[in-house]
């Protein structure tokens, strides 16, 4: 097993969206948000180039798509397949009332994005609570086949 430090590309990564992956080949991949001011504006793919058996020393921007504007972005987990991304039109203990939660797959390979499930709810707990409670989301993989769709070709 190898273990290396790679620091992050550089531009304004938002802090509640990176995801390292193993991008074949024994390299790295990241997925993160970009943006200003706590929004992003964009989900970027990177991978760490490698110089002839050297250790990693920068990362190659691969992919990058933009997202729509006026709501706030969150990498909620990752797989091996794909990213589970969360947006909403507010931060918790902002003024709107009943928060509109929408929660997205993308393939890691293509950036396609497809809604899962979107859910508004109002908040009735304590403001220590509120940021805990937007956040307890997970994602379920590797389902046994009984439980899986058909496959059509």
């Amino acid at each position: 097993m190898e273990f290396s430090i790679a620091e992050l590309p550089t531009g304004e990564w938002y802090r509640e969206g990176v995801a390292i992956i193993e991008a074949g080949e024994g390299r790295l991949g990241m997925f993160g948000l970009r943006g200003e001011n706590e929004i992003a504006s964009d989900l970027s793919y990177c991978t760490i180039v490698r110089n002839s058996g050297e250790s990693p020393n920068q990362w190659l921007m691969e992919k990058t798509t933009s997202l729509v504007s006026g709501y706030h972005y969150f990498i909620k987990a990752v797989t091996e397949r794909c990213l589970l991304l969360m947006r909403t039109e507010s931060l918790p203990g902002s003024p709107i009332e009943k928060p509109l939660l929408e929660y997205f797959t993308m393939d890691i390979n293509t950036l396609q994005l497809q809604r899962v499930c979107a859910k508004r709810f109002k908040l009735r707990l304590p403001p220590s609570s509120i940021y805990a409670y937007f956040f307890q989301t997970g994602m379920y993989t590797n389902f046994p086949p009984s439980l899986l769709p058909p496959w059509t070709v």
